[in-house]
């Protein structure tokens, strides 16, 4: 505390001293002042009241401290500390100031101190709003300065973690009340480098020099980062067939950018993307038919054999630092294959002959008009037995071969085409007549020669007549049916 009397007699009848100290503080552009006292009174007798009080005067201002009974036969003092006191828009000069002991009993001062004065601290601006904004803006302070051009500075700062400018002070108005801030590129790499999210908090100082006193007065503000999305496109994205499966078939070159349906090995190339300001690359993920890949730089994956009969799109993303994402996508071009597709007609003459007749009819995909049949070929064996040689065949012609009615046959049939091939077995049963009739009889047989005349016979005593048998006499006919029990049934009809 600053002495404002200390210890000084100021009566003799009764003696009497004190202490009057203060001390000041600053709210905004006002001043504030709290008092510390401490009265002492002898004995008096020519005093004859008994209360009284302490009376402060500031910049004009009475404040009364609680009056106090006064003993005249023993004496009095009196000490304590006021609350603050507060002069509005004091911001320059000194505060007027002066005390008195007032009589309550005889309602009249009975001593007063000297005009005084107290001291008034500098005041610094203070800033009163601020944007929350982004890397690309220039952002507007509000701020309000009291001293106005008393001050001997007024400068403004945009600081990350509030220990420092990291965007340089500047001066601002001193008679003002907004600044804007003019960032150059390099301040904005500054907030840029710094800042790992999207978002950051940083923080607006305003900073008063007066009479050598510093003050800083501060706002938190939210920084975001825009337009921050890494650098990548699908031009930096290429294709091959690692097997060069169709550019080996048809010799064309540029055939490895034509993926064949399960026979070619994709592989994929990508670039090195950029991260934008500040941010570094932190993943790349591609995804195509479902399968996804991840790499932390730039090279090449490989998706293997692809199982798909039409055209696909790899999807690309790059991330960055901060988890900004940009994307891009390439189309593989994608020819469908399949194994070649073949029936087989392997039939006996009459069903029971030992000339037989082949014809096998092949299919093959077009891959882009590249494909052919290489081989078609047939091997046949009797049932149980080892297969003889190969022979070759031409897509549906027909071959006559003469196999033994008496015995059962197993033919392997293969066909292939420039990518691959397929295998299928075929069975031919032995010579069998499923139906003869004899005319000379007038009688048929059914898995055998007729031997009586005027008649049907079956051989295996199997037969299926869903409505009944109709008999026939010359006049009459019967119908003969089974029902769902069992039970025979003969209708005349």
């Amino acid at each position: 505390m600053t002495d404002i009397i200390n210890s000084v007699q100021w009566l003799s009848e009764p003696v009497a001293y004190w202490t009057l100290q203060y001390e000041y503080q600053r709210s905004g552009a006002d001043m504030q002042y709290r008092f510390y006292w401490k009265i002492w009174l002898g004995k008096s007798s020519s005093w004859y009241y008994d209360t009284l009080q302490l009376r402060l005067y500031v910049n004009g201002v009475q404040y009364n401290i609680q009056a106090k009974p006064y003993n005249t036969t023993k004496g009095w003092s009196y000490d304590g500390t006021t609350g603050w006191y507060t002069v509005a828009n004091k911001t320059s000069g000194t505060t007027s100031f002066w005390a008195e002991i007032y009589d309550v009993e005889m309602g009249k001062v009975r001593a007063t101190t000297k005009p005084l004065t107290l001291a008034v601290s500098p005041t610094g601006a203070t800033i009163l709003t601020a944007p929350n904004f982004t890397d690309e803006q220039n952002p507007t302070i509000t701020y309000t300065n009291p001293a106005g051009a008393s001050v001997t500075s007024l400068e403004a700062c945009i600081s990350l973690t509030g220990s420092k400018d990291d965007v340089a002070y500047r001066a601002i108005s001193k008679t003002g009340t907004s600044y804007t801030f003019t960032l150059t590129e390099a301040e904005r790499n500054v907030l840029r480098n710094a800042t790992a999210e999207n978002t950051r908090t940083v923080m607006f100082f305003v900073k008063t020099v007066v009479d050598g006193v510093t003050f800083h007065s501060t706002l938190a503000k939210t920084l975001s980062i825009w337009n921050a999305s890494p650098d990548f496109d699908d031009s930096q994205i290429s294709y091959t067939d690692t097997n060069n499966i169709l550019r080996i078939i048809s010799g064309v070159a540029s055939d490895d950018q034509k993926i064949v349906q399960n026979k070619s090995s994709l592989s994929v190339t990508f670039g090195e993307a950029v991260g934008k300001k500040g941010a570094t690359i932190t993943k790349y993920t591609l995804e195509l038919n479902g399968v996804k890949k991840t790499a932390t730089k730039s090279g090449t994956v490989s998706f293997g054999v692809i199982n798909s009969s039409q055209n696909i799109t790899l999807v690309m993303s790059v991330e960055d630092s901060r988890g900004n994402i940009t994307q891009a996508e390439k189309e593989i071009t994608v020819i469908a294959w399949q194994p070649p597709t073949f029936t087989a007609s392997i039939q006996r003459v009459n069903n029971y002959q030992d000339e037989t007749h082949l014809t096998i009819d092949a299919s093959i995909s077009s891959v882009d008009g590249k494909n052919t049949i290489n081989i078609i070929q047939y091997q046949y064996a009797e049932s149980g037995g080892s297969y003889g040689s190969p022979a070759e065949a031409t897509n549906r012609k027909e071959y006559t071969l003469s196999l033994d009615k008496e015995k059962s046959f197993v033919f392997k049939i293969t066909v292939a085409d420039a990518f691959g091939s397929d295998t299928k077995e075929f069975t031919l049963a032995k010579g069998k007549f499923p139906l003869f009739i004899d005319t000379e009889k007038n009688a048929v047989g059914i898995n055998e020669f007729p031997e009586e005349g005027e008649a049907l016979r079956v051989r295996g005593g199997v037969g299926r007549f869903d409505d009944g048998i109709v008999l026939c006499t010359s006049t009459k006919k019967f119908l003969l049916s089974v029902n769902d029990n069992g039970t025979l049934n003969i209708t005349e009809i």
